[in-house]
């Protein structure tokens, strides 16, 4: 068997016991570390995540930024892979990936790579939009990182030449239309906090909406998508339509 990838795959889960298989398989044997934070799942994810080989950390949940900052810091490759549960490195994405890793050589003044995620949902691929390309930096060098303390949509930033992988990796982000619904006004929420000490004009929540809704559906082609590309759009108009809402009451309560 080929040496395993110096990488440690590191991921924060809480119940993705329907996910796990599916998003590590790929990983099991082919790099030399998975690590999970676990924060108190009770549907058996430590159990698949150890039956996996997966090193399990148990605790309390900090918020999206300082936890994934918690699990990196107890990684022992050099090399970190940030994972979600909900995520798929497709064969070729991974031997992308791979390759640049035989040589050393190879990884000379690389601070990062990026991967394209490509999001499934209803069973179908969406290729158009506001959903795909999804570009995010994911692997990267665990002394070589910024991640500022966000409560929502969470990114990192690296010094040197960012690579992008080619292939694609699957992103079964919603389970389904109520789910999707219930993770956007929580996103809603969280955003509206975060930016309420920005000094921004808010402008009408419907005209950002409308934007989104045009962006989406008509200048990133989301139309190629269906039926499927209309509801998407209309419901990413509708989620910008309610954080601009809540951001403006708040300042309104806060005056």
């Amino acid at each position: 068997m080929p040496n395993p990838l110096p990488i440690s795959v590191c991921l924060v889960v809480k119940n993705e016991a329907d996910r796990l298989e599916r998003s590590l398989s790929p990983f099991v044997g082919k790099v030399s570390e998975i690590l999970a934070y676990d924060d108190g799942s009770t549907d058996g994810s430590v159990e698949i995540l150890k039956r996996l080989g997966a090193t399990v950390i148990e605790g309390p949940w900090l918020g999206f930024s300082a936890t994934r900052r918690a699990v990196w810091a107890m990684a022992k490759e050099e090399w970190i892979l940030w994972l979600d549960a909900d995520e798929v490195f497709l064969a070729e994405t991974l031997n992308s990936l791979k390759n640049y890793f035989e040589n050393e050589e190879n990884l000379k003044n690389i601070g990062g790579f990026r991967i394209c995620r490509q999001v499934i949902f209803e069973g179908k691929k969406i290729k158009h939009g506001d959903w795909f390309p999804d570009w995010c930096l994911r692997v990267f060098r665990r002394y070589n990182f910024i991640m500022e303390d966000r409560l929502v949509h969470e990114s990192v930033e690296v010094k040197g030449r960012v690579i992008d992988l080619p292939g694609i990796v699957e992103h079964h982000s919603f389970r389904s239309w109520s789910d999707l619904e219930k993770r956007s006004q929580t996103y809603a929420r969280l955003w509206a906090e975060q930016n309420l000490s920005k000094k921004t004009k808010i402008g009408s929540p419907f005209l950002h909406a409308a934007w989104k809704f045009f962006r989406g559906y008509i200048l990133k082609s989301g139309w190629l998508d269906g039926e499927l590309g209309f509801k998407i759009a209309l419901h990413n108009a509708r989620e910008v339509h309610l954080k601009y809402s809540i951001l403006k009451q708040r300042l309104a309560n806060s005056r």
